[in-house]
């Protein structure tokens, strides 16, 4: 049946009826409370979960949501539960999950056991160049009493193994935001702090490395404003406004620095990093260097 266009030329997208159901009950386990990241992996996608969110929250900012009866039932303290996070695979050849991998227990900072990991927040499938290896790559979330966060790797998705120390160069960081592969290079953006902060980190750098398998990482961009999602992108971004603040940082070539400069009309594959923070509205108000003819004061901040 063929797709017919609306009056703009524009083709109607997929329906319900394209989609079919193939895991709920959080793969059979109500813990299992949403997934943080999904991937394509050598005929598998690959989903992680964040498990007892419900708990987490109730913890960290129960007391300022005012509820009498919270949504579920949990105990005090989250981490009577099996918080360890975990990621599932799926084999639609024979329409199958299992579980391909689950966070260890390590004893945290207070003595106690606790998951090494509580989440994975950004997944991503790398080529190295040196080997030509194509692996998965996962990034941690750490809870508060834990090392820092960390980047796994599996070559054949069903072991994980770490390939740096934690905070990525020792930060004190929690998480681990994104993940995304261009040109040879892996990117990646710690974000997070302790007490209940894991969107919010005081040290908001782009790192990038050229041999993530051994664990070395480089600034690849100035300071800016928690740099939360990124990806490659082969075309224009919209101009950015007064009324949208958030900055994209764009990287044309490996060996150069992130840009925002003329956003609106390079066109060529590009990693960008997108600051869609609080914080980054708050950096946007402040004055910084005259503004360039033709430039709104968005622009003026993010070429700052």
């Amino acid at each position: 049946m063929s797709v017919v266009a609306n009056r703009v030329g524009v083709k109607r997208g997929l329906s319900k009826d394209n989609f079919r159901l193939i895991a709920y009950g959080g793969f059979g386990d109500g813990h299992n409370s949403y997934a943080h990241s999904m991937v394509w992996f050598k005929g598998r996608i690959y989903v992680s979960t964040i498990r007892g969110a419900f708990a987490l929250m109730r913890k960290r900012i129960g007391h300022q949501l005012g509820l009498d009866v919270w949504p579920v039932e949990c105990p005090p303290d989250p981490f009577q539960l099996d918080l360890c996070a975990e990621i599932w695979a799926y084999d639609p050849r024979i329409d199958q999950w299992e579980r391909a991998y689950k966070s260890p227990m390590i004893t945290g900072s207070d003595g106690q056991q606790i998951p090494r990991d509580v989440s994975y927040r950004a997944m991503t499938v790398h080529t190295e160049p040196d080997t030509g290896e194509t692996c998965l790559y996962a990034a941690t979330w750490s809870p508060a009493r834990g090392p820092g966060p960390i980047v796994l790797r599996t070559v054949d998705g069903k072991h994980f193994e770490p390939t740096c120390e934690p905070g990525l160069v020792g930060l004190p960081v929690t998480t681990i935001r994104s993940l995304v592969s261009f040109k040879g290079r892996l990117y990646t953006t710690p974000a997070g702090a302790r007490g209940g902060n894991q969107n919010i980190s005081g040290h908001v750098v782009l790192y990038e490395s050229r041999k993530p398998q051994d664990g070395q990482w480089a600034r690849a961009a100035p300071s800016m404003c928690s740099p939360s999602p990124m990806a490659g992108w082969p075309t224009t971004l919209p101009t950015p406004t007064p009324a949208s603040p958030p900055a994209w940082w764009r990287q044309a070539t490996p060996t150069t620095r992130p840009t925002t400069r003329s956003p609106a009309t390079t066109r060529s594959t590009a990693a960008w990093a997108l600051s869609c923070t609080r914080a980054a509205k708050k950096v946007w108000r402040l004055p910084c260097h005259p503004t360039p003819a033709g430039c709104t004061p968005w622009a003026r901040w993010a070429r700052g």
